[in-house]
C-alpha cells in the first residue's frame, strides 16, 4: 500500500462502519477521485500534474466555468486555511468535488458501471459527473 493509503486507511474505515452503521446514507455518500472529476468535466486527462504551476491554472480555468467566482472563494478559503494547513491543489481538489456533487445532483455516474458489491454489501466505484449528458 502506498504512504498516502496507509494514512487514510483509517478515516476510510470510520466511513465504512458508518455506511454499514447508516442504512440511507449508502445512497448518498459516494467516493469520487478529483483527478477523474477534472477529466470528465473536460473530455480528457488534465495536461499538467497538480502540484505544477500550470496544472493549478489549469483546473482553476475548468472550475471557473462552473463557479465564475472561485478566485474570490478561494480567497476567503486562505484566510480561514493557511498553506501550512491544506495546500493549493488541495483546496482546487475540494472544489471540483463540490461542483460533481452541484452538477451531477442524482446524475453521477459509477467506475466501474455497474458498481461492484462487497463482502458487507456496499458498493465499490468512483463517482463522477458526465458532463457529455447534460443537454
Amino acid at each position: 500500500m502506498s504512504e498516502q493509503s496507509l494514512g487514510i486507511a483509517k478515516k476510510i474505515k470510520e466511513v465504512d462502519s458508518f455506511l454499514l452503521e447508516t442504512a440511507g446514507a449508502r445512497e448518498i455518500v459516494l467516493e469520487s477521485h478529483p483527478e477523474l472529476c477534472f477529466a470528465k468535466m473536460v473530455g480528457s486527462p488534465m495536461e499538467y500534474a497538480k502540484k505544477d504551476f500550470f496544472g493549478g491554472l489549469e483546473r482553476l480555468r475548468i472550475i471557473r466555468n462552473f463557479v465564475p467566482e472561485i478566485e474570490s472563494l478561494l480567497t476567503g478559503s486562505r484566510a480561514l486555511y493557511p498553506r501550512s494547513v491544506v495546500e493549493a491543489d488541495d483546496m482546487l481538489d475540494a472544489f471540483i468535488l463540490a461542483v460533481t456533487a452541484w452538477k451531477g445532483q442524482g446524475r453521477l455516474t459509477p467506475m466501474p458501471d455497474p458498481p461492484e458489491i462487497d463482502g458487507r454489501g456496499l458498493r465499490m466505484a468512483v463517482w463522477y459527473h458526465d458532463i457529455s449528458n447534460e443537454v
